[in-house]
């Protein structure tokens, strides 16, 4: 199967605004654990139940809000190549703050509709610090592509991209 490179240096510039869903479905899930950590502590007390109820319900349609609104972003523009396909993803990384100048290569392989085929795996490790800090940024690097979707493919693109293998370098410092 052939296999594609995605990292190329991405001037700021040219990242789309559409791929902030990723930023919108982690503060949707934000808002979620809060709705349920202030009806856990609410709950307790007799005259805090209506109260913790109510809030937990405001706090939820707020997050639906936040997802729908997300959702008809992504739906907004298709990916057209490759590159849109990288910038996609690059836009959705934040290396570890402590990771100095490290990569990881994952690869990994799209189904017709956006998502994974299967878990994106590490295919080159250059990481500095430990164990810990080695899996940290593996693990930021997998987040980045999974948070990510499902992405929107024009349907040429679905149309060749589903069951080929790709690689993406994803560094730290971001470039």
């Amino acid at each position: 199967m052939p296999a594609f490179l995605l990292s190329r240096a991405i001037a700021p510039g040219k990242l789309r605004p559409d791929f902030a869903i990723a930023g919108h479905q982690a503060l949707a899930k934000h808002i979620v654990i809060v709705a349920i950590v202030r009806t856990i502590s609410l709950w307790g007390k007799a005259e805090g139940r209506g109260l913790a109820m109510k809030r937990a319900a405001g706090l939820c349609v707020i997050a639906g809000a936040i997802l729908a609104g997300a959702t008809c972003q992504s739906n907004a523009a298709s990916l057209n190549t490759m590159d849109d396909v990288g910038a996609a993803i690059q836009a959705c990384w934040t290396p570890p703050a402590d990771a100095g100048n490290s990569t990881v290569t994952l690869s990994f392989s799209f189904k017709r509709n956006g998502t994974l085929i299967g878990p994106p795996r590490p295919a080159a490790i250059n990481v500095t610090g430990d164990a810990k800090a080695r899996q940290s940024f593996v693990d930021a690097a997998i987040a980045a592509v999974e948070d990510c979707l499902p992405l929107s493919f024009s349907p040429a693109l679905a149309q060749g991209i589903a069951g080929n293998i790709f690689t993406l370098q994803f560094s730290s410092p971001k470039q």
